[in-house]
């Protein structure tokens, strides 16, 4: 089953619920579980849960789409961290999104610059989705679930 998971660093959640609004408006259904947002409502790792187990578990079971949100705070977040590298090691199915005052020049890690986009003032992050043909090539994100 596909899934989409939102890597990001949790002082960036404004930027993550933007995103995840805009996955639901562009046609993922509403439906716990399509898509796993650690710091959004709807989208958390369920109660009860060990985050680092049922995070394994999630890029082991399910055919995920990672939206990286870089930032400054995802590189200061080991976890954030743990997850590019899952996803790299895993050779998981990937977009980067470049968070207003973070530049390219600043990646690092396992991130191919080719899949990268910048939300900038002029580039809306909904612009960033829509233009991702790749992204609803590969994994069909309004009728894959």
């Amino acid at each position: 089953p596909k899934k989409i998971f939102i890597s990001h660093s949790e002082c960036d959640v404004k930027y993550a619920e933007c995103i995840v609004d805009l996955l639901y408006d562009i046609g993922v259904p509403k439906q716990e579980g399509n898509i796993l947002c650690t710091s959004v409502n709807g989208c958390r790792i369920p109660l009860g849960n060990d985050i680092y187990e049922y995070l394994r578990e999630q890029f082991e079971n399910y055919d995920l789409l990672i939206l990286f949100l870089l930032s400054e705070n995802y590189y200061n977040s080991p976890a954030s961290l743990n997850e590019m590298g899952a996803a790299w090691v895993l050779r998981s199915n990937y977009r980067t999104i470049l968070l207003p005052g973070f530049e390219y020049k600043n990646i690092q890690g396992a991130i191919n610059p080719i899949l990268i986009f910048a939300v900038t003032p002029t580039i809306t992050v909904l612009k960033v989705l829509r233009s991702m043909t790749p992204l609803r090539k590969e994994t069909d994100i309004t009728t894959a679930f």
